[in-house]
């Protein structure tokens, strides 16, 4: 236990150790004065030197520095002359103070060096301890004379004895078996000066029979033995594995007696040594008449020449070998082998031996015979089979395309709002100046309708590329669909029949409410202009239930399928794999944007689900719908509160990188009667919100520098809390606020001050209910 704690001090780390050090300067010093009437005439330092030797065992060489320039100066000004000052009153002290360096150093190095060289000691005698403890050894010696063995814990734990206790030999010789016990002492007896090395059976109270091995080193003086010494292992998991193995050749044995299969060896020339019982009830020939090479003469005559140069062909290269064969059965029939030949090489590489099987594949060869005969099935399979993978890979292709339309329109979509950011919010800026002057009215007013027809359709682009603000919850799409009757029938003609297939079963669908319309609209128009002549518009819903695996999506699960069908011209195949694609349309100029069926392909995608088309010329379009299963209540529609409007009026920060929109939101922004700060990027955004009263965040979600709208929101709000901060995009969906309102450009300057309002009333909650917290407290 005092070795251990020694090793512990030695082992604190360099903190720790530096402490020990100082703790042995102070040590050395204290004694040093309590003796200094005793030891006046003894050199001042030499309690110190003690001491730095103490240091460097215990701390290492650089802490043990500490204890040295610690008692140096200690010694100075408590044991030189003039005592209690650091003056150097006599010219040879400086050389005693030297010596003693030089000395403390040295003995301070010596210290360090038995340190190490201790550690060393340590560490080999773990290792030596761990190497004996994973290798389940125990180490012991005897002596003439000795009733008790010499021995490690290691070994009492071997013999089911407890650590520390005397061991005896009469007990150990109690517990090995009497029959071995003989052998060991005959093996002791006849090892003379050598080793002794014997295996044998221990019966342990609760352990049952365990194998030893003892193996040690005897000397004799005068003809008699006088010490041992040595090790002992237990070696049952061995004995246990070599049992095992042995029953394990038992087993195979009878297993290659016993199976079906041919099963034979052979020397390394090819000389047959072994048959199988399998082999020789097929054959019925003696195993005496198989001797050698004379198998061969089973064999179909027309197969024996092939086979024999095979055969012979392995044996020279030393490499395995299969052919296909006729053998001939004992009554005369040949049947269809399979012969497999593997070589054994033993450690150099050099083949000792062969094995190998023969497998009755008659049955096989004849069934393949009959397939063979049936080609034409499978060449027909075969075809089919690459239909079906010319299909899935025009889908991946379509699929791809798709992906990258999207991204290329969401892109551009978000330019677009930008650029009319500036021209809505001029047109509304131009309002007042406009007034009384029906020609510049006129024209503002054909720019804002410019304007909001160029936002549909930016909101159309990013639907195809779904990147749409969907709100989806759950709805009763009979309802729904009931509810639009209307509309739909103001939407078509009065030649078109509209007929609802609506099964009151329909399970509730999980959709954006307001996108689920525009698709249906979309579709709807689409129909109407294909049926010039009037026809039917048909709509029918159903539950279905998608395998994994089975559509050609992928999507699989609880889906509500939607048909949308007309009595229109059709499509041909060509137009129809194109119908997606935005901007494709087959109306006239004028007539149609080619981003109706966008937004439909969009907006199923993005809701989970998917959309296909069938159609074919002058035989009507059916559009496929799958919207996912939704599994939530259905809530009744909300009665929306009308907006109280809020006092406007502080200090806006408004975040841009665009200088146009910035311009134009700033004047909108002092219109509705807000003070504006503009900042280009975060860095002046965090400059003008150190330096003025920001009442109100007004920020760009996509912004130069490396640092985001929504990051620099986020940075805002763990600074001021309280700080109202509206969010403004281009795009209309597709990343997190963290809770942050958004606005999605373009915008007007109603829907601007409608936000704002929002958030204010917001933050204006938010604040009275911290207030009556606070009030209740």
């Amino acid at each position: 236990m005092n070795e251990a704690r020694l090793l512990g001090l030695m082992r604190l780390s360099l903190l720790g150790r530096s402490g020990l050090a100082i703790a042995l300067a102070l040590l050395a010093t204290g004694i040093r004065t309590a003796l200094l009437p005793v030891l006046q005439f003894v050199a001042p330092f030499a309690f110190q030197i003690i001491a730095a030797m103490a240091a460097g065992l215990l701390c290492g060489f650089v802490p043990s520095l500490l204890t040295i320039v610690l008692c140096a100066i200690a010694g100075l000004y408590l044991f030189i002359a003039p005592l209690n000052s650091f003056a150097i009153g006599v010219p040879s002290d400086e050389l005693g103070i030297a010596v003693y360096l030089i000395l403390a150093t040295v003995a301070a190095a010596g210290g360090a060096g038995v340190r190490q060289l201790l550690f060393r000691v340590v560490d080999n005698e773990q290792r030596l301890a761990v190497a004996l403890d994973v290798s389940q050894m125990g180490t012991w010696r005897w002596r003439r004379g000795d009733t008790l063995l010499e021995c490690d814990d290691k070994l009492r734990e071997l013999y089911g004895f407890a650590p520390g206790t005397p061991v005896e030999i009469a007990a150990i010789e109690a517990l090995i078996l009497p029959t071995d016990l003989d052998h060991v002492r005959e093996e002791i007896g006849r090892a003379g000066d050598g080793f002794v090395d014997v295996e044998f059976r221990v019966n342990l109270p609760g352990h049952g029979l365990r194998w030893l091995v003892m193996r040690g080193e005897t000397r004799h003086e005068d003809g008699a033995l006088v010490e041992i010494v040595g090790t002992t292992r237990d070696v049952t998991k061995r004995k246990q594995g070599e049992a095992a193995l042995r029953a394990s050749e038992d087993r195979f044995r009878v297993l290659i007696e016993t199976m079906p299969l041919l099963a034979w060896t052979c020397d390394a020339d090819g000389m047959c040594d072994y048959l199988n019982k399998s082999y020789l009830d097929f054959t019925g020939v003696p195993f005496e008449d198989h001797l050698g090479q004379r198998w061969i003469d089973a064999l179909h005559p027309a197969d024996r020449y092939a086979t024999l140069g095979h055969w012979k062909d392995a044996v020279a290269t030393r490499q395995p070998y299969e052919v296909i064969v006729r053998m001939r059965r004992h009554d005369g029939v040949y049947r269809w082998f399979h012969s497999r030949g593997h070589p054994i090489y033993d450690d150099r590489g050099e083949v000792t031996r062969w094995v190998g099987v023969d497998a009755d594949i008659d049955d096989i060869v004849r069934a393949r015979e009959a397939l063979t005969r049936s080609n034409d099935e499978l060449e027909a399979l075969v075809a089919e089979r690459t239909r079906a993978l010319a299909d899935a890979e025009a889908r991946l292709f379509q699929a791809q395309k798709m992906e990258a339309l999207g991204q290329l329109t969401g892109g551009v979509a978000h330019d677009f709002n930008n650029l009319l950011s500036v021209v809505l919010g001029n047109t509304e800026l131009l309002e007042q100046a406009t007034v009384g002057n029906a020609t510049l009215e006129r024209r503002r007013e054909s720019i804002r309708l410019a304007a909001e027809r160029g936002t549909s359709l930016t909101r159309q682009l990013l639907a195809f590329a779904r990147r749409q603000d969907l709100r989806p919850q759950a709805i009763c799409l009979a309802d729904r669909m009931r509810g639009l009757d209307d509309m739909l029938s103001r939407t078509l003609r009065s030649d078109i029949e509209l007929h609802l297939s609506l099964p009151d079963s329909l399970w509730p669908v999980a959709v954006d409410p307001t996108q689920f319309d525009l698709a249906l609209l979309n579709l709807a128009v689409n129909a109407r202009d294909a049926m010039e002549a009037g026809g039917q518009f048909t709509i029918e819903a159903s539950n279905v239930t998608l395998p994994l695996g089975e559509h050609p999506s992928g999507l699989a699960g609880d889906f509500i399928r939607l048909i949308v069908r007309d009595s229109g011209a059709g499509m041909a195949d060509d137009v129809a794999k194109r119908a997606f694609d935005p901007f494709f349309t087959t109306k006239e100029v004028g007539k149609g944007s080619g981003l109706g069926l966008s937004q439909v392909h969009g907006f199923a995608h993005q809701s989970g689900g998917t959309v296909r088309i069938v159609s074919a010329p002058r035989k009507g379009t059916e559009v496929e719908l799958l919207l996912p299963r939704s599994f939530e209540p259905v809530l009744a529609t909300p009665k929306r509160d009308k907006a109280t409007p809020h006092l406007r009026g502080g200090t806006v920060l408004l975040v841009d990188d665009d200088e146009a929109v910035a311009r134009t939101t700033c004047e909108l922004l002092l219109q509705s009667g807000y003070r504006v700060e503009v900042a280009r990027d975060a860095a002046s955004a965090r400059e003008r919100l150190a330096a003025a009263q920001i009442d109100l965040v007004v920020s760009d979600v996509v912004m130069p520098g490396g640092t985001s709208g929504l990051e620099l929101a986020r940075e805002f709000k763990r600074a001021r809390p309280g700080l109202p901060i509206l969010l403004m995009t281009g795009y209309a969906g597709g990343f997190v606020t963290d809770g942050f309102p958004v606005l999605a450009k373009p915008f007007t300057v109603a829907q601007l001050q409608t936000a704002l309002d929002a958030l204010l009333a917001q933050q204006t909650s938010s604040l009275a209910a911290e207030i009556a917290v606070s009030t209740d407290a």
